[in-house]
């Protein structure tokens, strides 16, 4: 699972299988501002209220909101994984379904949404951050890993990436000038798709699953490209481990059932109150629908069904440090990840305790800070059954729930809801492993059972991996050799 934050960790078997499907699947849906709580809460009298109630905190909710507000969801499901030690390099080869979504709310929108238009002559509002993004893709993975010399490994994989359907957004300027005479939208931008299903003309045609669902319309790629991923492991003194990686640097370029829509707005709205508040669902649909309308009736927009467009995959950036003690048996870890949207970050930082008492059982506990925002545990369990290994680890467990009254006329329950995480992430895998038998100092005593690691290359052990000491007196047999001068011909 290290190795999936950074291809320069090596595992320590010697081989492994991924079972398909279940070799490792993973799924995480988050935010990177909100929470239950900013939503909901109790005021003053302890009753539960929203923020937008009269006695509730507008202001609060909106001050908790990050400069673009960002939904992320990823998935993927291993379809084949395997690994090959050989010497001192590591060698993996993956294939991988996944999907990944991104939609992105500029916090000027909800700005407009919970204040309005306080200023008569002038307000000025940034949408360009608003879009969205959903890809479906299938990666095919090589990776290397090696270990340079005692103290540094490092590592990469080589994607290739198979395009299965994308719609996508890219506004290049987006600004909303809204004053007492009137409101003004002026910006540019792109709205592209590609997928197996065909549009019928300008618009999207009735969906047929007897044709749009067939295994080879699927199978054939929608667009292709490539990606990278490095990494970096070293080992500073003994038992302190710093390590670094980019992962998923990677685009697809589209080309199948293509349809993009450029569009330049310069539209202008007369006749608004000047103090419109927008305080109800329907509010906002008239207004949403009262913009798109004069976006199309500007007449500037312009659908092409011929010109290929490239996206990005959302690269992370992840930076590590442990410390291990009692022969690596606990250690202590702190893991800096940042994950890129339009080049908006997606922080967290996550504190880490790993406990590996036995070779075939290992866990850890976690405590995340994602976005600023804490209250968030994590925990990780790995177990080898003979040859074969198993893991769960989930990010995000809520500390603390809200309880929500449930009580009908067959049911009287209150049911516990998450109150302080902006996600959930959850991983899983099952392999088949086989020959862990690492030797970092060439002894020929393996690591699990090494109780002297770091012996010098050529000198002979005992069973547990120790310099022979056949005197007894404290000093190794090769320090002793190494201490006496030989003695000269013509001495005595």
């Amino acid at each position: 699972m290290r190795n999936y934050l950074n291809p320069a960790f090596q595992p320590l078997n010697n081989f492994y299988l991924g079972f398909p499907v279940l070799g490792y699947s993973q799924f995480n849906v988050g935010n990177n501002s909100l929470t239950l709580k900013d939503f909901a809460y109790n005021d003053a009298s302890g009753n539960p209220i929203w923020f937008m109630n009269k006695n509730g905190n507008k202001d609060k909710f909106f001050n908790v909101l990050k400069p673009s507000l960002l939904f992320q969801t990823n998935f993927q499901i291993n379809i084949l994984d395997v690994g090959l030690r050989t010497g001192k390099a590591y060698w993996s080869f993956s294939l991988t379904e996944k999907a990944e979504s991104q939609i992105g709310l500029p916090r000027d929108l909800m700005k407009l949404l919970l204040y309005g238009t306080p200023d008569k002559d002038q307000n000025t509002y940034d949408f360009t951050t608003l879009g969205a993004d959903a890809t479906l893709y299938t990666e095919a993975a090589l990776g290397y890993s090696r270990k340079v010399n005692k103290k540094l490994s490092v590592g990469g994989k080589l994607k290739l990436l198979l395009g299965t359907a994308n719609v996508s957004t890219s506004l290049n300027d987006l600004k909303l000038n809204a004053g007492m005479e009137e409101w003004r939208l002026v910006g540019n931008g792109s709205i592209n798709y590609s997928s197996p299903v065909d549009l019928n003309g300008n618009s999207f045609k009735t969906f047929d699953p007897n044709t749009d669902l067939t295994v080879n319309r699927w199978l054939k790629p929608s667009g292709m490209g490539g990606g990278i991923d490095l990494g970096a492991v070293y080992k500073v003194v003994d038992g302190l481990t710093v390590s670094a990686a980019v992962t998923d640097l990677g685009f697809i370029r589209w080309s199948k059932n293509l349809k993009r829509m450029n569009f330049s707005a310069d539209a202008k709205f007369s006749g608004l109150d000047y103090t419109v508040k927008i305080k109800t669902v329907d509010d906002f649909k008239d207004f949403a629908d009262s913009v798109f309308n004069t976006i199309k009736d500007s007449k500037k927009d312009s659908i092409t069904s011929n010109s290929t467009y490239t996206t990005y995959t959302s690269p992370k950036l992840n930076i590590g440090v442990e410390y291990a003690v009692l022969r690596n048996k606990l250690s202590f870890g702190l893991l800096s990840r940042t994950m890129f949207h339009q080049s908006l970050p997606y922080e967290e930082l996550t504190a880490s305790i790993n406990g590996r008492p036995i070779d075939w059982f290992n866990m850890s506990l976690s405590y995340s800070v994602l976005n600023g925002r804490m209250s968030n545990i994590g925990a990780g369990l790995g177990l080898r059954t003979g040859f074969i290994h198993w893991f769960l680890s989930a990010d995000y467990i809520p500390v603390k729930y809200a309880t929500v009254d449930m009580t009908s006329a067959s049911l009287q329950a209150n049911t516990p809801v998450p109150y302080s995480t902006k996600g959930v992430n959850l991983a899983l895998g099952i392999n088949f492993v086989f020959g862990n038998r690492l030797d970092e100092d060439g002894d020929g005593v393996i690591d699990r059972k090494d109780k002297c690691p770091d012996t010098p290359r050529g000198v002979i052990v005992d069973k547990c991996g120790c310099p022979v000491d056949a005197e007894s007196i404290g000093d190794p047999d090769y320090m002793l050799k190494s201490r006496i001068r030989p003695t000269k011909p013509n001495e005595k």
